[in-house]
């Protein structure tokens, strides 16, 4: 038995009692956490890049300060930064001039502040652009459940150290699903808070990303939420409302809820048995449960597209500036070019009429919903997919946006009313793939969506 696995549920905030108590010795427990980290990365490519020897200097320089103090975890490598860390969002031109972060961001520094250290940086897509985390710098990051599958993105390789209890935490982020997608096809949590709730980088120009992670257990949601969370000055949007305290949120058992069940519409059936799992789980907690449909209707597909393509130029403008030249066609991926389509303008009349019409359907989706508490869904519409699924045709790089756009049919749409929302692990289908239910609460009510979840977690 390692260390690691003394440590009640191996969870982030087991592992930071266990230190506190003198149970855990912290530079034995990094170094030990830095050796799985590098198993799991051999079997499954979850690395951009290797810090355990940072972390384990970090550990003995710890002065255990912090309520995550010594816990390691994975830095995803887009958004958050660290001074000093490689930095290449997935870009192998990045990778390849060796860059690093100059500075810390906002929330960079927060997870310095909390006591959490970095044992690597967690794979992702380029730019974060897919529901997969396969990037051609850095190859393939395998589902540890079915290595030929993909486990989800863009965050995939903070959700795959995670799976495997390489680190109880991981970073990453959500702009259309990155963070509650892997969450289900890897079994673990992914929580996308409100906006608002989290800062972001300044290279995440676009208002419908979050910023947060994936971790093992509810409680470990709350707990790192109290640690990292809330506003910067000067920031565009702040959240609905701040509760004294998520963890407290987390131990308390909500009132009866009236909790709407999304008609799904085809879904693979171990999605939608999960779904029923999850609604006996519920009733049998008390809760009403009535069915809502046409909570999606009139999305603006066209404009969301115009949104993805600027956000798209956004983050290449972002390596533009990190590498001090102009990009050309060679310097990113097909798939990357394709959707931003450089050489194409998107005039200023018609990125605000993208933005409004995105901005209207979202109010619409909140105001369908009515009066119920939470909504459930499925997180994505099926198990884990191929990683072969994502190869594009030759000569056609924008296929596998239709793909991606099935995979993030129940995510995106909560980036855009800015609604928190949580995918918990359902289940598995019949061949042993994770599962992942999707709640989504009120706006700025994280305490509340925490109770629910953590009230049925043993159930699912």
């Amino acid at each position: 038995m390692t260390l690691l696995d003394e440590v009640q549920g191996a969870d982030a905030t087991g592992f930071a009692e266990a230190i506190r108590r003198g149970d855990l010795d912290p530079v034995e427990a990094v170094t030990e956490a830095v050796e799985r980290t590098r198993e799991a990365h051999e079997r499954f490519n979850c690395l951009s890049a290797d810090l355990g020897d940072e972390a384990v200097d970090a550990a003995r320089r710890s002065d255990r300060s912090g309520p995550f103090a010594c816990v390691p975890f994975l830095l995803k490598d887009l958004g958050a930064t660290q001074a000093g860390m490689p930095f290449t969002m997935g870009n192998r031109v990045l990778r390849n001039a060796g860059y690093r972060s100059p500075a810390d961001t906002p929330l960079g520094q927060r997870l310095r502040a909390s006591g959490l250290i970095a044992v690597g940086r967690g794979a992702t897509s380029e730019l974060g652009l897919q529901t997969t985390t396969q990037p051609l710098a850095n190859g393939p990051t395998r589902n540890p459940w079915a290595p030929e599958r993909s486990p989800g993105g863009s965050s995939g390789g903070s959700a795959v150290a995670v799976a495997v209890g390489a680190v109880p935490f991981a970073h990453g982020n959500d702009l259309a699903g990155s963070l509650r997608i892997p969450a289900a096809w890897c079994g673990v949590y992914g929580l996308k808070p409100s906006r608002g709730r989290m800062p972001l980088p300044s290279d995440f120009v676009d208002p419908y990303a979050v910023e947060f992670g994936l971790a093992r257990s509810v409680r470990d949601m709350g707990g790192l939420l109290d640690a990292l969370a809330g506003a910067v000055p000067g920031q565009l949007y702040h959240p609905a409302a701040t509760p004294p305290s998520f963890i407290e949120a987390v131990t308390r058992p909500p009132h009866t809820l009236r909790i709407g069940v999304l008609e799904a519409g085809p879904i693979a059936p171990s999605c939608a048995a999960a779904v029923d799992r999850t609604v006996e789980a519920l009733r049998h907690a008390g809760h009403r449960l009535d069915v809502v449909a046409g909570v999606f209707e009139g999305a603006p597909l066209d404009a969301l597209r115009t949104l993805a393509r600027v956000g798209a130029r956004a983050r290449m403008a972002r390596i533009a500036q990190a590498l001090g030249r102009e990009l050309g066609e060679a310097d990113v991926e097909p798939y990357t070019w394709a959707l931003a389509a450089p050489t194409e303008p998107v005039g200023a009349e018609a990125y605000e009429a993208a933005r409004t019409r995105v901005h209207v359907w979202g109010a619409a989706v909140i105001e369908r919903q009515g009066d119920i508490d939470i909504l459930l869904t499925p997180t994505v519409p099926e198990p884990a997919v191929p990683l072969a699924d994502y190869d594009p045709p030759p000569g056609d790089p924008l296929a596998v946006t239709r793909l991606v756009a099935r995979h993030i049919a129940f995510t995106q749409p909560f980036n855009v009313t800015g609604q928190p929302a949580l995918s918990m692990p359902a289940g598995r289908d019949a061949t042993g793939l994770p599962v992942g239910v999707q709640l989504v609460g009120p706006p700025g009510r994280e305490d509340l969506l925490l109770s629910l979840a953590a009230s049925i977690e043993g159930a699912l």
